[in-house]
C-alpha cells in the first residue's frame, strides 16, 4: 500500500496514540505539525466531525507543505515530538519504527535508490538494511517524506488501511518474531470473524511489558454466539495436541485431515476432560495469534506429562528499546469464572501461584525433549536461547499468560443493531477500565506488576457452561 499523509495521521491516531476513536482532537494534533497557524485544526471537532478535518488537512497547499519543508530539520522534529511523539509511551517507539519499516518496505513505488530520509540522506535500501536510526528521527523522516510527496488526495479507504494497520502487531505488545519466525502453529484466518476487540487505556505503574486485551464474540438475540469460536476450537485443536514433528508425518503422509479428528479422539481418552481444558485451546491461540508466542509445549502435553500448574509454554520474542531481541517464556493458564471483580481475583491470583512455582523457569526446559517436538534447525535454534552453552549468554525471562472467561454485568441490547452494538461496547470498555484500578492492586498484591503479564478477557453468557458445552460436543463428536 502507498503511503500517504492521510494514511499516516490515521495509524498515529488508531494505533499508536492509545486513542479507541478516531478523535478530532488527535486528528488536528497531527495536522498542526504542518499547519499549526491553520484556524481549522484547533479542538472544538468531535469524532463526528473527523473527515471535515481529514479533507482539510489532506488538501493541504503547495505553499503550506513547501513552508513545512523548508523548516530546519531540528524545528520540525521537534513538532513532531510535540505533538505526537511525546505522546507514544516509550514502550510502544520502537514498535512503530518498525510498523513504519515495513511500510516502506511494502511500498514498491519506491524504488531501492530512492532518498527516503532526505534530511539523513537515506535510500530506500539504506533504511532497510541499517538500524541506527531512533524512533523519532524515524518517524520525522517519514512524515516529511508523506508529506513530500507529489500525489497527496488518494481516494482514502478508511477500511483498507484499518486492514493493513491492524494485519501488523499491536503497539506496545511486541515486535515480529523475526528469531523464530516459522514455528507458528495457529490456524487463525477466521480469528477476526470470531472476535471483535475493544481497546483498552494503559495501566499507569505497570512496569514491565504487558498486554491487557478484551475481545467479545458476534451477538444475536441478546446472546453471545458460540458456534463460530467452536469452529476456530476444532480447526486448532490438531495443532494444539500434536507436536510439530508429529504434524509433519500427518503432511508426509498425505493425510492432513486427520488431524482434528484424531486429536479429538486422543482427548476423549481423558476422562477428567472440562471445559476448563476447552478453555486453555482458547488460550493457546491468543498467545500464538495475538502475541505471536508460538507454543513449545501446550496444555494437552503437560497434562499427559502430569504438569497441571501451568497450561502452555510458548516462547516470545521481543525488542527492547534499543533494538536488541530478548525472550520470554510464557507459561500460561485458564480462568472461567462469575462476574469481572471475582474473575480478576481468581486470575491474577493464580498467576501468583504460577510466580511462586519454584519449577518455573528454565530449570522446565530440562524435562522437555526438544528433539521430538521439533525440526533439527529448530532445535538448534531453540538450545541457543533456551539452554546456551556460551559463558554469559542471557537465559530467557519469565512471563505470564491467561485467559479470562467471565459474566458481564452489562445486558446485551436489543434489537441487534448497529448502533447498539457500539453503546454497549463502550459499557462493556467503561466496566473493564473501571476495573484496571483493581487489576493493578491485584498486581502488586501477588507481587507481579513488574514481571510482563498477558492477559485475554472475553465476556460470555455463562464462561463455565459455554465451555462446558463445547467441551460435551467434543466428547460426543458433534
Amino acid at each position: 500500500m502507498k503511503l500517504y499523509f492521510a494514511n499516516l495521521a490515521h495509524l498515529l491516531i488508531e494505533r499508536f496514540m492509545g486513542e479507541g476513536v478516531l478523535t478530532g482532537a488527535s486528528a488536528c494534533e497531527i495536522l498542526k505539525v504542518v499547519e499549526p497557524e491553520n484556524p481549522a485544526f484547533d479542538n472544538r471537532y468531535s469524532p463526528s466531525g473527523y473527515s471535515d478535518i481529514y479533507n482539510k488537512g489532506r488538501d493541504f497547499s503547495h505553499e503550506v507543505k513547501q513552508y513545512f519543508l523548508s523548516l530546519d530539520y531540528n524545528e520540525r522534529k521537534r513538532r513532531i515530538e510535540n505533538a505526537v511523539f511525546s505522546r507514544i509511551p516509550g514502550n510502544k517507539a520502537y514498535v512503530l519504527k518498525e510498523f513504519l519499516l515495513n511500510w516502506i518496505k511494502d511500498d514498491v513505488e519506491i524504488c531501492s535508490t530512492d532518498i527516503v530520509f532526505k534530511d539523513l540522506n537515506r535510500t530506500k535500501t539504506d533504511v532497510i538494511d541499517t538500524n541506527d536510526i531512533s524512533p523519532l528521527d524515524y518517524l520525522t523522516e517519514t512524515f516529511c517524506f508523506v508529506v513530500a510527496r507529489a500525489n497527496q488526495k488518494p481516494s482514502f479507504d478508511a477500511e483498507e488501511t484499518d486492514r493493513i494497520i491492524h494485519s501488523i502487531e499491536r503497539p506496545g505488545s511486541l515486535t515480529h518474531n523475526t528469531v523464530f519466525p516459522n514455528l507458528a502453529t495457529v490456524k487463525d484466518v477466521t480469528f477476526d470473524n470470531v472476535f471483535k476487540e475493544i481497546r483498552l487505556s494503559p495501566i499507569d505503574g505497570i512496569y514491565s511489558p504487558n498486554d491487557f486485551r478484551v475481545y467479545h464474540l458476534a451477538i444475536q438475540n441478546q446472546l453471545f454466539l458460540m458456534d463460530h469460536l467452536e469452529n476456530l476450537l476444532k480447526k486448532n485443536i490438531g495443532h494444539y495436541v500434536f507436536t510439530r514433528t508429529k504434524i509433519n508425518r500427518y503432511e508426509n503422509e498425505n493425510d492432513i485431515e486427520s488431524v482434528n479428528l484424531d486429536a479429538i479422539s486422543n482427548i476423549r481418552k481423558i476422562p477428567s476432560y472440562s471445559g476448563t481444558d476447552v478453555a486453555n485451546i482458547l488460550l493457546y491461540i491468543f498467545l500464538e495469534h495475538v502475541l505471536k508466542a508460538p507454543k513449545i509445549m501446550s496444555g494437552y502435553e503437560l497434562q499427559k506429562n502430569g504438569q497441571n500448574d501451568f497450561t502452555g509454554i510458548h516462547l516470545l520474542n521481543r525488542k527492547t528499546e534499543q533494538g536488541e531481541d530478548y525472550f520470554q517464556l510464557v507459561f500460561g493458564s485458564s480462568c472461567l469464572s462469575g462476574g469481572l471483580t471475582q474473575a480478576i481475583d481468581d486470575a491474577i491470583n493464580k498467576l501468583g501461584q504460577l510466580k511462586r512455582n519454584p519449577y518455573l523457569g528454565v530449570r522446565v526446559i530440562d524435562d522437555i525433549d526438544l528433539d521430538s517436538k521439533f525440526s533439527p534447525d529448530q532445535v538448534e535454534l531453540l538450545k541457543k536461547v533456551l539452554v546456551p552453552s556460551e559463558p554469559g549468554r542471557p537465559l530467557p525471562d519469565t512471563g505470564y499468560g491467561i485467559f479470562l472467561g467471565y459474566q458481564s454485568s452489562k445486558k446485551i441490547p436489543q434489537p441487534t443493531t448497529e448502533a447498539n452494538i457500539l453503546e454497549f461496547e463502550h459499557e462493556l470498555k467503561a466496566e473493564i477500565e473501571n476495573a484496571l484500578p483493581q487489576i493493578k492492586r491485584t498486581l502488586i498484591r501477588n507481587n507481579l506488576e513488574r514481571s510482563s503479564v498477558y492477559l485475554y478477557l472475553v465476556p460470555f453468557n455463562d464462561s463455565k457452561k459455554d465451555f462446558d458445552r463445547i467441551c460435551d460436543d467434543f466428547m460426543k463428536g458433534n
